[in-house]
């Protein structure tokens, strides 16, 4: 059998889909991994599988008919289900008409999955709760992948503490510093279902330039006695934002590349950042994860960042933010697999254990029960494969079968 998985972000997301097709080619499964336009196209090429999609808010329902004229099981997902700000943050991000046309939906965890059962009806079946391999990135003996990075990054950059930014609402790539909300026409009728939604983001917005306008003031107030403070923008940020806004000793530590964020984590002395994910990977790692607040608000509290991440509001200097974070302890536990923690992400097996696909379908009914086809693997004359890849003028197309191939033209 034959898995699909689209990738959008080449540097949050290939480490995970790699590992992902890894795991799965020991359960004797085919894995192509690609750039999600570029699968797409060539789905007419394709052999049949099953096509799994990063997120669930339309795209599965409009391609639903195109994959399935192929012979492609639909699964989904919502890459970035962990942190919802509440109830209907996950059902706008996952609707009913997603869940109703597709295979399986893959859960984080409970706290994702459960407002789907409770408002949608009959799906029970299609609901795996199975985590997200970016979070199995960061287990033993995984994560020491990132070491060799980390030691580099060191080597060139010292000691220093680590701010991963997550303004990309106030700090948008596209339009920074912009409230697109207030011209709602512009992005289509359907993009806000009602006043409430309008009201949640701006509110996320308002907040978001709070804080990282103070956040900026802080840095710049007290550059010369902090700490070496490296800053990575979220991929969906304005860089010209911070290095505008920066004392000029800190416009050099500005630092957007490819390399794994995990790598930076691991490299960095403690971890501060504003709801930013990447701060409870940083705890899983187990690092001193600091959720910095200067302007307090409701819209992104969530349980999740009280279980793994400090929390420290206005420090009044920088002596006095590094005496607070003394008196703190890592939240993580060393392996994190307990019941708190899995309510949010299930983490007591890798991300596709549960993933176990019969095809064909036993009596055309499709399953997910434990076993093996027949014809899970056929005998190709490899060069005749990928030059057959090369003249299809795959961009990105990486199979995984035992080994890893990637192909490019």
């Amino acid at each position: 059998m034959r898995i699909y998985y689209e990738i959008e972000t080449k540097k949050r997301e290939l480490d995970a889909r790699i590992l992902f097709g890894i795991i799965s080619a020991n359960k004797g499964f085919s894995v192509v991994i690609g750039k999600k336009n570029k699968l797409l196209e060539k789905i007419k090429y394709l052999i049949p599988g099953v096509f799994i999609f990063k997120s669930s808010r339309e795209r599965p329902e409009k391609l639903a008919q195109y994959l399935r004229k192929y012979g492609f099981y639909i699964f989904s997902s919502d890459e970035e289900g962990l942190f919802n700000t509440s109830s209907d943050e996950v059902l706008h991000r996952v609707p009913e008409k997603t869940i109703k046309i597709v295979d399986k939906f893959l859960a984080w965890g409970d706290e994702q999955a459960n407002p789907l059962r409770n408002n949608y009806s009959n799906i029970d079946d299609k609901i795996i709760l199975c985590g997200n391999s970016r979070f199995d990135l960061l287990k033993k003996p995984i994560k020491n992948v990132y070491l060799e990075a980390a030691k580099n990054i060191n080597k060139k950059y010292g000691k220093f503490d680590l701010y991963i930014s997550a303004f990309h609402k106030y700090n948008a790539l596209t339009q920074p510093g912009t409230n697109y909300l207030t011209d709602i026409k512009s992005w289509g009728d359907n993009l806000i279902e009602h006043e409430k939604r309008k009201k949640l983001f701006s509110n996320m917005f308002e907040l978001q330039k709070k804080n990282m306008m103070s956040t900026i003031n802080f840095f710049n107030l007290n550059s010369k006695k902090m700490n070496k403070m490296i800053i990575r923008p979220h991929p969906a940020e304005n860089l010209s934002t911070w290095t505008n806004n920066l004392n000029e000793d800190l416009k050099e530590n500005v630092i957007y590349d490819h390399i794994n964020t995990n790598s930076w984590i691991m490299a960095a002395d403690r971890v501060f950042g504003y709801y930013c994910t990447s701060t409870i990977e940083a705890s899983l790692l187990g690092k001193m994860a600091v959720n910095l607040i200067f302007n307090k608000g409701e819209v992104f509290k969530t349980k999740i960042f009280d279980l793994f991440c400090n929390e420290i509001n206005n420090p009044i200097n920088y002596e006095d933010l590094d005496l607070k974070i003394k008196n703190l302890e890592i939240k993580s536990s060393k392996d994190f697999v307990n019941d708190k923690a899995s309510f949010f992400f299930k983490n007591d097996k890798f991300y596709n254990a549960e993933l176990v696909f019969i095809y064909p379908p036993r009596e055309n009914v499709k399953t997910m029960k434990d076993g093996f086809s027949d014809i899970a693997f056929e005998k190709e004359n490899m060069e005749v494969k990928l030059a057959e890849k090369v003249r299809r003028n795959n961009d990105l197309a990486i199979e995984i079968q035992g080994q890893v191939i990637v192909t490019s033209k």
